[in-house]
């Protein structure tokens, strides 16, 4: 090859390497902009549901704070539950709400709305000019009266059972309310245990005294009920029961009559205490067939043919229920509330 073919030849190399580079340049920033969408879109995404998070447990505690009336303590609790969800670097503001969602004072508050921020720094995305990013999310909360009762509930007993592999569960020890507050709470021992909750018979103590001890009470209150505790809620030993209707949030609404609850229904239900003890706070002689209810409890329902059910209750005219303890938060149609005014209230996280 002559010297001047080889100088042709040296010089088209050269144009190829720098196509290659050329073509190297645009798909790298292409491979890094998938990977920003990969990397920084999934942090992003994790990002904004922890500060949802946040915002939802802190207007819960918020609205628990009005329900107590310790509205000193709001802005600390709002903080404290932002950071512990989102991280310190979260940035939170709350609101007072009323039950139209508007802003109000606090004398007139219903609810509270919190706004919760965050900015972080990207990882593939710097290459392209976005070093940060900021999410936000928004959490509402209110106070409301226990929706109304569609039909009677389960009625359960402080020493309701925890059945157990025995055919003859030995009662709870612990027992269900915390007798040392006023009125009884929910005792933080027996939140995720399972009990025992209506059947043919529940026990002879399944009743806490109320029916003598004959063993002939399944875990029914009977129609009538009442919504401001303490109070006499009357039971029945039939075999008809319906449900609370009000829905917990982020958890299935129980629906249908007593046979056919569907598995895994959460429902509010009234808790009495035993008849003799301190915690029966209720006055006056108590009407007959009637029992004290001091608290509500949300209990996360099943029917006993849903294994493991309890021993010896295999059937649909059967249940037992998880725990959920007695911070009362639900979603659904319930009663306007009014500051100051009684009841059995829970705390709403709406949408």
């Amino acid at each position: 090859m002559s010297w001047l073919g080889k100088v042709k030849s040296r010089l088209t190399a050269s144009k190829g390497r720098g196509q290659i580079l050329m073509i190297y340049g645009v798909g790298a920033m292409a491979v890094m902009g998938f990977a920003g969408l990969a990397v920084d879109g999934g942090y992003i995404f994790s990002e904004r549901r922890l500060a949802q998070n946040a915002a939802d447990a802190a207007a819960l505690v918020g609205g628990r704070d009005i329900v107590n009336g310790h509205f000193t303590s709001i802005d600390s609790d709002v903080t404290t539950y932002v950071h512990g969800n989102a991280g310190s670097t979260a940035s939170p503001s709350w609101s007072y709400v009323d039950n139209s969602g508007a802003t109000v004072s606090q004398s007139s508050a219903t609810g509270v709305s919190v706004l919760v921020s965050k900015t972080f720094n990207t990882f593939f995305l710097q290459a392209l000019g976005q070093s940060t990013f900021t999410v936000s999310a928004r959490g509402t909360a209110r106070v409301q009266m226990l929706g109304s009762v569609s039909e009677a509930p389960f009625i359960v007993c402080t020493n309701a059972l925890q059945y157990t592999n025995s055919n003859n569960p030995p009662p709870y020890s612990t027992g269900i309310l915390n007798t040392s507050t006023s009125p009884p709470t929910v005792n933080s021992a027996a939140v995720g245990m399972d009990f025992l909750i209506h059947a043919s018979q529940v026990q002879s103590d399944g009743d806490c005294g109320w029916n003598g001890g004959s063993g002939s009470f399944k875990g029914n209150a009977a129609d009538g009920g009442c919504s401001a505790v303490p109070c006499y809620y009357p039971f029945t030993t039939g075999n008809t029961s319906g449900q609370i209707d009000v829905r917990v949030a982020g958890m299935q609404g129980c629906s249908g009559a007593y046979a056919d609850f569907v598995d895994g229904c959460v429902a509010l239900l009234p808790i009495t205490p035993q008849k003799t003890s301190s915690a029966n706070t209720c006055g006056g002689t108590a009407p007959s067939n009637n029992m004290c209810v001091v608290t509500w409890a949300a209990f996360q329902i099943y029917r006993g043919n849903h294994p493991p059910g309890p021993p010896g209750c295999n059937t649909n005219n059967c249940h037992h229920g998880v725990l959920l303890g007695n911070v009362l938060v639900t979603q659904g149609a319930g009663v306007n509330w009014t500051p100051g005014g009684n009841g059995t209230l829970v705390v709403r996280l709406l949408g």
